[in-house]
């Protein structure tokens, strides 16, 4: 998915869940590379699939939330990150709930998660493509490409995303995106691969 061939990621997902078809985790992170190629309502099939298994599942509901962030079903992407927080969201849940917050036109809300963000930051990490995807979700473009050459810095382990997540969609024009995925060592075409929005 990385390197831009969702077809063969989907494939090989699926081939995996054949062998164990009882895992969560691979029915989720299906869900995942969905929402990558942009088949929101796969993706939301997907990850509500996994939820009717286990409704605890954190990151099934993060899941959710980022396909309804995409979907432009914001109070529905929002709802599904706060369930994910309650059950023990990582960072990246506070990323997908800010940028929904964002998308809905709710700035203050947005600047909130990133308040609460950088006050983590003080005391612990917090992976600079969090901030990222918020302020690419705010169209601050500028503080998004600040925030993603950071995360290029520590080598955050999120730019393993940053080529297919629609959350940047907004940046692929910009020179300085082809730069970073030049600087990453991915080819720096379109995802030709993927479907359109």
């Amino acid at each position: 998915m990385a390197l831009g061939r969702p077809g063969e990621a989907i494939a090989e997902i699926e081939r995996a869940q054949e062998i164990h078809p009882l895992s969560l985790f691979l029915s989720n992170l299906l869900g995942w590379l969905y929402y990558g190629s942009r088949y929101y309502d796969r993706a939301v099939r997907q990850h509500q699939k996994v939820l009717a298994i286990d409704p605890r599942f954190a990151f099934a509901h993060w899941c959710l939330g980022m396909d309804y962030s995409q979907k432009r079903k914001y109070r529905a992407a929002i709802e599904e990150c706060r369930k994910a927080r309650l059950l023990g969201g990582t960072r990246n849940v506070l990323s997908g709930l800010g940028y929904a917050h964002a998308m809905a036109g709710d700035k203050d809300g947005a600047q909130q998660i990133l308040k609460e963000l950088k006050a983590l930051l003080r005391a612990s990490y917090v992976p600079p493509y969090a901030f990222a995807t918020i302020y690419a979700g705010l169209g601050e473009i500028d503080a998004a490409f600040e925030w993603l050459s950071r995360a290029y810095e520590v080598r955050d382990t999120g730019l393993i995303w940053v080529k297919w997540d629609p959350q940047f969609d907004n940046l692929r024009s910009d020179s300085r995106f082809q730069d970073l995925l030049n600087g990453l060592g991915l080819h720096a075409s379109a995802l030709s691969n993927c479907a359109t929005a």
